[in-house]
């Protein structure tokens, strides 16, 4: 019989998380309001950098729990992938002037959209959490560079998307390999 380890999951980087998930609607909010670019690119940041402290805060003070990397996970997700909707909204649908252009725009959800077949699957076999891999936090970075880059209107913003977009692909094909690897064991 296996024993199974109660966690904390009530802790001070669960709650950033979770304040995290909640500000991701006062952020959607900000973003087609009209406050200032600048406003609107350290609101995110703020929010963006709230990933960094619960996941240093879980390692440094011990209170990492398996609830909090997939809450932590799904966190990110939500929070990337609806400010990088809002910018498809605000440049498509508001036909909004911008410095990127619409084809690579996309290329900021490359991971999503190459992970989200085997995630689903995953999750629906109920498989255990896999370990985020380095590519997949360089991913989440230049994520956050390439969206603040937008927000503040730099010049270089579409060097980003591509740079984000290139290593996106490949923490997409990395968690595809862990996962195919993982259920070929299984």
């Amino acid at each position: 019989m296996e024993n199974k380890i109660e966690e904390k999951i009530i802790n001070v980087p669960n709650i950033i998380t979770l304040l995290r998930v909640i500000g991701t609607p006062f952020l959607v909010y900000v973003l087609f309001s009209g406050f200032s670019d600048w406003f609107k690119a350290v609101t995110f940041l703020v929010f963006a950098l709230s990933d960094m402290l619960d996941g240093f805060i879980a390692r440094h003070f011990n209170q990492k729990t398996n609830f909090g990397a997939k809450f932590d996970m799904f966190a990110d997700r939500l929070f990337f992938t609806t400010v990088i909707l809002c910018i498809f909204i605000k440049i498509f649908l508001l036909a909004e002037n911008s410095i990127v252009s619409q084809s690579l725009l996309p290329s900021i959800l490359a991971r999503e959209i190459i992970a989200l077949p085997i995630a689903v699957y995953m999750f629906i076999v109920k498989t255990p959490f896999l370990k985020a891999k380095w590519t997949g936090k360089i991913t989440t970075f230049t994520q956050g560079a390439a969206v603040a880059s937008f927000l503040f209107g730099f010049s270089f913003t579409p060097h980003l998307f591509l740079l984000t977009g290139l290593v996106g692909v490949a923490a997409g094909l990395h968690y595809w390999r862990d996962s195919l690897e993982y259920l070929s064991k299984k």
